[in-house]
């Protein structure tokens, strides 16, 4: 598959994944198990890569910050579930994004700040336009 066909799929399973969150429908597994066979997907293709394209970063950085932030939303069990479905994803996102070899220690630091704050409970957009990082 080419990353454009690849990219198409994995967007169109997140977004209709979101949508129903969104809606007040709940979390839908037969949707959410489209989205966790895309990402896979995703994964399989780019871990080897030294970059990903470009035009998927956004929707890979927000997707685990959306759906922690659906499970504070949603009560009980359902909140469990997506709570659960969130790290999964955060698993297969970072996947995509892990890098081969050794990196410049600059580099290190910054990409360990901003997972820290990506794990941080969810909130990651607000909390990067808030964060000042210092090299």
């Amino acid at each position: 598959m080419k990353d454009k066909e690849i990219i198409d799929v994995f967007e169109q399973s997140e977004i209709n994944l979101l949508v129903e969150l969104r809606m007040g429908k709940g979390f839908q597994e037969k949707e959410y198990e489209k989205l966790v066979k895309a990402l896979t997907v995703c994964a399989d293709e780019w871990e080897s890569r030294t970059s990903i394209p470009g035009e998927v970063v956004h929707t890979l950085v927000g997707l685990y910050d959306e759906l922690y932030n659906f499970s504070l939303i949603y009560g009980d069990e359902e909140s469990v579930r997506i709570k659960q479905a969130a790290e999964n994803t955060k698993k297969l996102i970072q996947r995509c994004t892990k890098e081969k070899g050794e990196i410049e220690p600059k580099k290190a630091i910054v990409i360990a700040r901003l997972i820290e704050k990506i794990n941080e409970n969810g909130n990651f957009f607000e909390k990067i336009s808030k964060w000042q990082g210092t090299g």
